[in-house]
């Protein structure tokens, strides 16, 4: 958001990875400029990248304008612009075979190796964003009963836009006889989606006191109209295969079915959200906080097809908890949560079903510290229970399946010391046990795909502030990610992999006419770690980036 004093600042970068080709450009600006009660932010980035991964180069653009107008009176508003673009290659992935899988004695799968069509393949997202609200002050301490009330009605507008030529990679085949791993394929050419979303919201926030009790209240009203042109697509007939160790691109234009394909029967969504939620967070004493709410959503989609039935979905969603103050620094929390999502509403499997929403339970218990020490966290355990939970359907590329109920349960530590002014640590660790509890797929009783049992996490910064070094900062970071399996049969485990980053940087002070000047060094993923992460179009997995080293220079007004 925009604040009350001009700044200005702008950034550009540079580096690449270490043993492939391409590099890593980008440049960036942030300025703030205060016109008396108005306030004005504009920020952005540009990058163009060419990737490790051959051919894959890319062009990214993003804006954001911030406007805020505030004159000290009742009334403040807020205006927020943003724009995204992005053009890339789809990169298709690698096989498992070659990669997290063993090959035979074949080579390895190089991680910048590209098996889509370089020539013919394309993506493009747009997404622009328009986000306007008001505050309006209407009680402000009246007879010591209603304190900071105000009214907020808000409005947003969104657009997700896509356009594709993509190939997908089917099953590998190791061939020893001539040292390849043949890859089948498939396709699509000119795929179109594009989605268009309102929102109007009416929220009311305030402290409401009734004698020893003080209640944060929160009333809100929400409606959301999502409009799509029909999902559509061209069809690659007659793809031939590749070979992952030596692949070889066509010359020639991929051939399609010439019958546009309309998903679902060539209607789009048509799908009308209401809600409506209430909040209260009770303060009983000032040992012990109650937070009490309930939302009540229903969900209306028209279906794309007339077999399959529209959806109409009501869902009453409830939510409690509280916190005791143990002490001033220790506090014991526990909540229990239901949720409700209809971000799949409007998608479509690959028959033409309508995804249904998923819903959530969730139970929660922890404890919260801040030690005057300088040490703060949170420890907690959880059971979450979701169903209708949309994943990468492995078998047509491109669409989601909804798994029947998926359970995970586990326990998250998230720690930060502040050693000294100068030095800082931070860590977490997360176990998650993700268990598939119900099915129609056959494969109840697995685990959760892309969900690995154990993660964990530590960070250190030092700056130094004193003598000859000061203005010079340092920071080391370690990321573990545990075995996972790539695909909800468990037929394939993603290795678990740990990488390391380190970066300094050096600022120069009241460098005359600006504030200061920085400069950074990064190096990610020094050792050079070969790990992949899943894909989620087809039985693929992605190459993880290798190590980049990458300087950025700072310059702020």
């Amino acid at each position: 958001m925009p604040y009350d004093r001009f700044s200005a600042e702008a950034s550009f970068t540079r580096g690449g990875w270490t043993g492939f080709a391409g590099d890593i450009t980008s440049g960036q600006w942030d300025f703030n400029i205060p016109m008396g009660a108005l306030k004005a932010r504009f920020t952005g980035e540009i990058e163009g990248t060419e990737s490790f991964v051959n051919f894959q180069d890319l062009e990214r653009k993003n804006f954001a304008l911030n406007l805020a107008y505030d004159n000290g009176g009742p009334v403040r508003g807020f205006l927020n612009f943003e724009y995204q673009k992005r053009d890339t290659l789809p990169n298709p992935g690698l096989p498992a075979i070659g990669t997290v899988e063993s090959s035979g004695g074949l080579d390895r799968v190089s991680r910048d190796t590209f098996l889509g069509e370089p020539g013919f393949d394309r993506g493009t997202t747009e997404s622009p964003l328009l986000q306007a609200w008001v505050e309006i002050d209407v009680l402000d301490n009246w007879n010591d009963i209603f304190k900071d009330w105000k009214v907020i009605p808000r409005y947003q507008y969104q657009e997700f836009n896509v356009y594709q030529n993509q190939m997908f990679l089917g099953a590998a085949t190791p061939d020893m006889a001539t040292g390849s791993i043949n890859v089948a394929r498939s396709g699509r050419t000119d795929f179109i989606e594009e989605d268009r979303f309102h929102i109007v919201q009416l929220d009311i926030t305030g402290i409401l006191e009734t004698g020893p009790l003080s209640h944060q209240i929160y009333l809100g009203g929400e409606y959301q109209k999502h409009f799509a042109d029909p999902l559509s697509q061209l069809s690659r007939v007659n793809v031939s295969g590749i070979d992952a160790l030596n692949p070889t691109y066509s010359t020639t234009k991929p051939e399609f079915d010439p019958n546009r394909f309309f998903f679902g029967g060539g209607r789009g969504p048509d799908v009308d959200v209401w809600a409506f939620s209430f909040q209260d967070v009770i303060s009983i004493t000032p040992y012990f906080d109650l937070m009490g709410g309930v939302r009540q959503t229903n969900v209306t989609r028209r279906a794309f097809d007339p077999a399959n039935p529209d959806v109409d979905v009501d869902n009453t969603s409830f939510q409690i908890g509280g916190t005791f103050h143990l002490t001033d620094h220790m506090h014991v929390f526990a909540g229990y949560g239901e949720g409700f999502d209809v971000n799949d509403v409007g998608g479509v499997g690959a028959d033409g079903s309508p995804l249904q929403p998923g819903e959530s339970e969730q139970v929660e218990a922890g404890i919260k510290v801040n030690f005057p020490g300088g040490l703060t966290g949170t420890a907690s355990f959880f059971e979450v229970t979701r169903t209708n939970v949309s994943t990468p359907d492995r078998d047509n590329p491109g669409f989601s399946i909804q798994t029947g109920e998926i359970r995970h349960r586990g326990a998250e530590v998230e720690l930060a010391y502040q050693v000294t002014d100068q030095w800082y640590f931070q860590g977490g660790y997360v176990f998650i046990n993700s268990d598939i509890t119900k099915s129609n797929a056959g494969d109840k009783g697995n685990r959760f795909q892309n969900t690995p049992e154990h993660q964990a996490s530590i960070w250190t910064h030092y700056r130094f502030d004193k003598g000859w070094l000061s203005g010079l900062a340092l920071s080391s970071g370690v990321n573990f990610v545990g075995d996972r399996p790539l695909d909800n049969a468990n037929t394939v485990d993603l290795p678990h992999f740990t990488t390391w980053d380190v970066g300094a940087s050096y600022t120069f002070k009241n460098v005359k006419p600006l504030e200061h000047v920085k400069l950074e060094l990064f190096a990610n993923n020094l050792l050079d770690k070969r790990y992949f992460t899943a894909n989620d179009f087809g039985p693929t997995v992605m190459p993880g980036d290798p190590r980049s080293v990458v300087g950025r220079i700072s310059l702020k007004y």
